[in-house]
C-alpha cells in the first residue's frame, strides 16, 4: 500500500467544517472584545483538524 493517501472529499469536508466553526468562534470573541479573534481561531482549528487527519491516516497505514 502506498504511504501517500489521496486527499479525499471527506477530509475536505472536515477541514471546511473546522474552518466554519473557527470563524464562528472567532467572530463571537471579536464581538466580546476578547484577545483571540477570527484569524487566530481559524488557524488553530484548521491546524488541529489537519493534524488529526494526518495522524488518523498514518495509523491506518499499518
Amino acid at each position: 500500500m502506498n504511504w501517500i493517501h489521496v486527499f479525499q472529499l471527506e477530509d475536505l469536508f472536515k477541514l471546511l467544517m473546522a474552518a466554519a466553526l473557527g470563524i464562528f468562534m472567532g467572530f463571537e470573541r471579536e464581538i466580546k472584545n476578547k484577545p483571540v479573534g477570527i484569524r487566530t481561531s481559524l488557524v488553530i482549528t484548521l491546524i488541529s483538524c489537519l493534524l488529526t487527519i494526518v495522524s488518523i491516516k498514518s495509523v491506518s497505514l499499518y
